[in-house]
This record gives structure tokens, sequence and C-alpha cells, in this order.
């Protein structure tokens, strides 16, 4: 008889918390609900109540940035690099200075070419990895053209892809 008293009781106990878990589900949901378990005297042995609070916030994106330099003291900015008139079966080289003018650091930044393979290779020696706000880095490029390159006038791109922590 105890046995079964004392599984009447913890299975209405247990009824009981699932009820208060659903009360404070609905109270939380509802947000401003004040859920109450009154005794038969009046006196309250348990509430619930939820005040709903407003947030706001501004999210700004990063303005990463980066701009190229035919001198070191980074004045001349240019957009464009003139290899001039160039000869089968040679190599060039040529200076750029990049400047992390954004408002985030870089952890990365990479340069890759537009040129045909069949014309030549762009490769870019640098030896940096991290390109802070404000800091200047000399990248040296040299181009090969192929023996059998086709004659004329070329136009390609460099791409610097830059990487920057969230």
């Amino acid at each position: 008889m105890k046995k079964r008293l004392l599984s009447a009781g913890l299975l209405l106990g247990s009824l009981l918390i699932a009820i208060l878990l659903v009360g404070a589900l609905i109270a939380i949901s509802l947000g401003g609900i004040g859920i109450s378990k009154v005794s038969a005297d009046g006196a309250v042995f348990f509430g619930i109540f939820c005040k709903d609070i407003q947030n706001t916030m501004t999210v700004v994106a990063a303005t990463p940035d980066l701009k190229v330099y035919s001198d070191p003291a980074c004045v001349d900015e240019i957009d464009a690099i003139a290899w001039g008139e160039v000869a089968r079966g040679r190599s060039y080289v040529r200076t750029v200075y990049i400047m992390n003018t954004g408002s985030r650091d870089f952890t990365k930044v990479d340069c890759s070419s537009g040129l045909d393979p069949a014309l030549g290779t762009v490769s870019v020696l640098s030896s940096w990895e991290s390109l802070p706000q404000g800091a200047i880095r000399r990248v040296d490029m040299t181009m090969t053209v192929l023996p059998g390159a086709p004659l004329g006038p070329e136009v390609f791109t460099l791409e610097f892809s830059c990487i920057y922590p969230d």
C-alpha cells in the first residue's frame, strides 16, 4: 500500500513539474504574461512572470581596402602596370607597393594573374603574410614571356585577394 502511495505521489509530482514547465514556456513565448498557482486559502506558492525589453544594435561591415602604389612612400597610386614592349623568352621585373587603407587588418594577401598561360606567367615574390591597417608592403612581380607567345598587345589583370578575420 505504501509503495502505491509513493508511486502515486511521484507521478503527481512529475505531472506538476510538467505543468510548471509548460506554463513557463507559454509565459516566455507570450512575454509579459504572469502565471500563478494559488492555494485554497489564497496563498501564492508559485509564479512565473516574464518581461520583454527592447534591444538595438547596428551591424557594420568591415571596410577592407587595398591600394597599389608605384613608390614606397605610397604617393603615386596606380590602377595599371605598363610592362611596355616585351620580347619572347625574356623575364621582366616590376615592383609595386600595397597599402591597407581599410578599417580591418588582413591576415593574408595573395596575388593571382589573369595572363593567358599561352603567353607567359607572372609570379609574385613577397615574404610577408599579414597586412595590418595602414601597413605598406613591397611586392616584386616577375613576368616571363614564353618563347612561342603570339605577337601583339595583351591586357590582363592582377588580382590582390585579401583575407581578414571576421
